[in-house]
């Protein structure tokens, strides 16, 4: 390039030399190497370069284009003139230890096309519309138009972060990557509601705390995990549930406390109906199954109500068992009510004792009613004693001195069902009134109208006899001391028929029935060592046998050795033992020896027996107990049979209770482990029931063998209310805590009601669900109207939410469509939300659908104007969002406002012209700066003669 300037030189000054200088220019001189031009030194030479000189300025003029073929170097500036007037405005371009574009003062620096920098750019300005990259005051991005005002788009392919804010350190705190994921590492402040469409994780670490202070409201909450301390349901008069979805899995209520206590219902406020359903399948339904020495009480504070163990129509086995080494009662309490067992039992067998019990079987009567066993046996059979073998069957007191002991016998005139006593006793003693002293002993009548006794009135001598019989033995007109011997001699065998002949007309037997002095009438009472046969109309005949009276104090004693004692009856005939007028104690089974066994309805019949025990209707009340005086094991219904048991069916003001207050064994109530429906007190309707009220450190387990039928706690239609309490102390509350993969359904039915879940825990801890839990847990709340509440009494604690979810999805309200979804008290001070990202890397999403994102908060007062002019603020502004505005005031020139919070971080605002004035503002020369501190936001501009309302967003980090 400088060989082409050079020749270009030579050629001119060639040229200058022969066409001659000009007058108005000095003479060019060719010396050598040199050119000079004789004019203020301008001159071309070549010392080995080819250089131009001059003292003022050099003029390049191509009339189009000059050109420069290879690299240009320039020691001072650049200047570049305007291309169309010629005229410098100052731009240039210098070097002063960094490269420098200066544009002129008017117009700026204008760069079109696509510039490319391949160092590091730094130091560039920020004008009106433009953003410096090291700015030392705020920057507003603000689009004249409506289109997006800033876009970071990746290369394709690129899988680095879209945007990256560092702190001053350099550590990054928020950023977006490549897919979108947004990652906060500060503390992020929403003011305002906020939706979260996809997976949101709260926490990250089991100590992370997630505090709702306002009232949360899940549609669906999924946890393997739910530690909470009261479950609180909808109004009252809806039903509450827990669990109510599962159908094959456990549950268990307490399943792990030791020393606490267990309430289901309300001690004292409960009015509805507490139900406790058990499996209608398989399984054996249980409760407290596994307290070995506590105390059971089921109903022990019932006073008015009615308290029912098994069903009136159930077909399966009601089983109660006592101790063994205990005395177990019945209705030990009783007093003045009535007991009934087995009133309504029609084709069952109702059996009191085992048929291989040794201990003695006690059934006591009432000291002054009349006392009844199986009075409304009209058409069974009654047997006392039929089993027994060896041991005595009594009847009657051997004490008593003024009550009756009376056996009636069938009515029926029919021979074919005599009344009988010990009519299976072949080859052992039968002793009437054995250990009378004093009283009389009568056979028959008393004094007959004829004046005539018959004994075995039949055929005498072997003749035939149709004449009348007389046949007196002591009668009423002996008066002397008699002795009267009937086939007393000792031959080699009697026979002794007394009244035996086949009569037309009607007998009549009379043994001592004369009155007078005190009568001892004996049969067969002096034989010891020979087998003796007593048989008293056991002929095929209807016949009466009537022993005894209920006069005085008439008394009546049957006594047996091991031969056995039977008193039975055929057919439809009554046996009846203790007479209407009877106030004496009536007792089976009062051996004092080893043992016996007393069996009372135990016979195989082929029809339906009714047994009955204190069933008549009393003046007053009867008193019925079983098994009260002595160790006992009492069984009923203990056959392998379809039984129907009723206990206090008819029971309506009385007390029910099964158990003492210091019993140390175990009660068992079993219900069916098929079919029907077990219930406890399912009739209870406006009484309270208290269930295991005593149980002070046992341990209740109720359906604890329960595999795959369902456990029902409550009624659907219940109305009252229902508490489950647990232990005061220590030990562990546990409900359903062996519910593994089966669901679990808890107060579902509740509708309009109060549910109540540890309402009184003040200091424990209270959990749902176990921490290994791989299920759902699922909290469903009112569908209309009332506000469902989680956690809201929390006030200074901390309280933690979905604290162990580590890899699954936590959706809140995430079927919500119309309603709102508040995280926080609108109210609160001083709290501070936090919404934890969980790591680095999956960032945070506030997704908003067609409506809008708001972050509400405390409106701040109206800005201060500053110039002139007053400032406003719209309704509903916040410290994040909000419109302020000044009215017409050309002096104005800035708007003030101040936050309602002092922040720790000085928020990033922004604003943006909402009406023509803040355009005109915004537009203007000087721009429009805003400037925020911990406590105010500075918008200053140029002052316009017109209303300005600005819109303005800060977001801030604390």
């Amino acid at each position: 390039m400088l060989r082409k300037l050079r020749d270009i030189a030579v050629i001119g000054a060639l040229l200058t030399l022969l066409i001659g200088p000009s007058a108005a220019y000095a003479a060019a001189t060719l010396s050598g190497a040199t050119l000079d031009f004789g004019q203020g030194g301008s001159k071309i030479w070549d010392d080995g370069d080819l250089k131009i000189s001059t003292d003022n300025f050099l003029y390049l003029g191509g009339p189009s284009l000059t050109y420069v073929s290879n690299a240009l170097e320039v020691h001072g500036a650049i200047r570049v003139g305007n291309a169309f007037t010629g005229a410098f405005n100052g731009s240039q371009i210098y070097d002063d230890g960094a490269l420098r574009i200066q544009g002129n003062t008017s117009g700026g620096t204008v760069i079109s096309g696509a510039v490319q920098f391949t160092g590091t750019v730094t130091g560039l300005p920020a004008a009106a519309g433009s953003v410096a990259l090291t700015p030392t005051t705020a920057q507003t991005i603000l689009p004249s138009t409506n289109t997006v005002p800033l876009t970071v788009q990746l290369v394709s392919g690129g899988n680095t972060n879209i945007l990256n804010l560092n702190s001053a350190a350099g550590t990054t705190v928020f950023s977006v990557g490549s897919t979108g994921n947004t990652a906060v590492s500060g503390t992020l402040t929403v003011t305002n509601d906020a939706t979260f469409a996809g997976n949101v994780t709260l926490g990250d670490a089991a100590a992370d705390t997630i505090t709702f202070t306002g009232t949360p409201t899940f549609g669906t909450v999924a946890a393997t995990t739910v530690t909470a301390v009261t479950y609180n349901g909808t109004a009252v008069g809806t039903n509450g549930v827990l669990f109510n979805n599962l159908t094959t899995g456990n549950i268990t209520v307490g399943g792990v406390q030791t020393t606490g206590t267990i309430t289901i219902g309300a001690a004292a406020a409960q009015t509805g109906n507490v139900v406790i359903n058990g499996g209608i399948t398989g399984g054996a339904n249980t409760l407290f199954n596994n307290s070995t020495t506590s105390t059971i009480a089921i109903g022990g504070a019932l006073t008015t109500g009615t308290l029912t163990l098994g069903n009136a129509a159930g077909t399966g086995a009601v089983v109660l068992s006592g101790g063994t080494t205990a005395a177990n009662t019945l209705f030990a309490n009783v007093t003045t009510g009535t007991i009934t067992l087995g009133a309504g039992l029609t084709g069952g067998a109702f059996t009191l004792g085992a048929a291989a019990n040794t201990a003695a079987t006690v059934l006591n009567g009432g000291t002054t009613a009349a006392n009844t066993i199986f009075a409304g046996t009209t058409t069974g059979s009654i047997t006392l004693g039929a089993g027994l073998t060896t041991g005595n069957l009594t009847l009657g007191n051997a004490a008593a001195t003024t009550s009756q002991t009376i056996i009636n016998g069938g009515l029926s005139t029919t021979t074919a069902a005599p009344n009988q006593l010990f009519p299976n006793v072949t080859t052992g003693n039968l002793s009437i009134g054995q250990g009378l002293t004093t009283g009389g002993i009568w056979i028959g009548g008393g004094v007959i109208a004829a004046g005539v006794i018959n004994v075995a009135n039949g055929t005498v001598a072997g003749a035939a006899n149709a004449g009348a019989q007389t046949v007196n033995i002591a009668g009423a007109l002996a008066t002397g001391a008699n002795t009267v011997n009937i086939a007393s001699g000792a031959g080699t065998g009697n026979t002794v028929n007394v009244a035996s002949g086949v009569n037309t007309g009607t007998d009549t037997i009379n043994l001592g029935s004369g009155n007078g002095a005190t009568k001892t009438v004996n049969i067969a009472t002096g034989v010891t060592t020979t087998a003796t046969n007593v048989n008293v109309a056991t002929g095929a005949a209807a016949a009466t046998v009537t022993i005894g009276n209920v006069t005085g104090a008439t008394a009546v004693n049957i006594n047996t050795g091991t031969g056995a004692s039977t008193f039975a009856t055929t057919g439809a005939g009554t046996l009846v033992v203790g007479g209407a007028a009877s106030t004496g104690a009536l007792t089976f089974g009062a051996s004092t020896g080893a043992g016996q066994t007393v069996n009372i309805g135990t016979g195989a019949s082929t029809g339906a027996d009714i047994v009955n025990i204190g069933t008549g209707t009393a003046t007053t009340s009867k008193t019925v107990n079983i098994a009260t005086g002595a160790i006992s094991t009492v069984n009923i219904g203990t056959g392998a049979f379809a039984n129907t048991l009723n206990i206090g069916t008819g029971n309506t003001t009385g007390v029910v209770t099964f158990g003492a207050t210091a019993a140390t064994g175990n009660t068992i109530i079993r219900g069916t482990q098929t079919t029907g429906t077990n219930a406890l007190f399912d009739n209870t309707t406006t009484a309270n029931t208290t269930f295991l009220n005593g149980v002070t450190t046992g341990t209740i387990t109720i359906a604890g063998a329960l595999t795959t039928g369902t456990y029902t706690v409550g009624t659907a239609t219940a109305t009252g209310t229902t508490t489950y309490r647990g232990t005061q102390t220590t030990g562990v509350n546990a409900l359903f805590d062996n519910t593994t993969t089966a669901n679990t359904t808890f107060l579902n039915g509740v509708t309009t009601g109060n549910i109540t879940i540890a309402g009184a825990l003040t200091t424990g801890v209270y959990t749902v669900g176990t921490a290994a839990a791989t299920g759902n847990t699922v909290y469903r709340g009112t569908q209309t109207t009332g506000t469902n509440s989680l956690f809201d009494n929390t006030t200074t604690a901390n309280t933690t939410m979905f604290a162990g979810v580590t890899t699954g999805t936590i959706t809140i309200a995430g079927a919500v469509t119309t309603g709102n979804i508040a995280i926080g008290n609108a109210g609160a001070n001083g709290n501070t939300v936090t919404i934890n990202s969980g790591s680095t890397t999956t960032g945070r999403v506030i997704l908003a659908g067609s409506g809008q994102l708001d972050f509400n908060g405390t409106a701040p007062a109206a800005p201060a104007a500053t110039g002139a002019g007053t400032g406003t603020i719209i309704a509903n502004s916040t410290d994040a969002v909000g419109q302020i505005g000044v009215d017409s005031q050309v002096l104005n020139t800035a708007l003030v406002l101040t936050f309602s919070h002092t922040y720790t971080v000085a928020p990033l605002c922004v604003i943006a012209g909402a009406d023509a004035g803040a355009a005109t503002a915004i537009g203007s020369a000087a721009g429009v700066i805003v400037t925020s501190d911990a406590t105010t936001m500075t918008l200053t501009y140029t002052g316009v003669a017109s209303a300005k309302t600005f819109n303005y967003h800060c977001f801030k980090a604390t």
